[in-house]
């Protein structure tokens, strides 16, 4: 019994190792996702809405597989390893500098456009996990409503 246990248990810190490495080298790809931004989009507004309707449409094509690789691996290391956990939060900053920027850009002050950079995030990684929970894209929209209200507001 014993050696069974030990057998799986090793089998799933294996397949855990490989699945972290993977994000690893995906994190590099991730960093250069444009939140709020999309390059057929004439102002902030718009292209936060594309964005969130974007990650839906992937989300439905996928059969809601396709999420965030970056979470996943956050959700199970932050805890557990360092390297892993700076790596997760490398990506998740600059996807805040990313968007920061962008609001910036749209004449979004500094101070409120890191707000709204990081609403945007967790309002995208909360959708991503209720809508793979629940097999909808329904808190993705909600989610994108929001997100494009708070830019609206942040643009005053």
């Amino acid at each position: 019994m014993r050696s069974l246990f030990s057998r799986t248990h090793l089998a799933l810190r294996r397949r855990r190792r490989r699945r972290r490495d993977r994000s690893l080298d995906q994190s590099k790809r991730l960093r250069r996702i444009p939140i709020g931004r999309s390059d057929q989009a004439p102002d902030l507004v718009s292209g936060v809405e594309d964005f969130f309707a974007g990650a839906g449409e992937v989300l439905r094509q996928t059969d809601y597989e396709d999420a965030c690789p970056i979470a996943t691996v956050a959700l199970e290391v932050a805890s557990t390893s360092e390297p892993l956990r700076k790596a997760t939060a490398d990506v998740f900053e600059s996807w805040v500098d990313a968007a920061s920027e962008r609001a910036v850009a749209a004449g979004v002050d500094e101070a409120t456009a890191r707000k709204l950079a990081i609403t945007l995030i967790c309002e995208l990684e909360g959708a991503f996990l209720l809508c793979r929970a629940m097999r909808s894209t329904e808190p993705m929209e909600i989610a994108g409503a929001n997100a494009a209200a708070a830019a609206r507001d942040a643009l005053g």
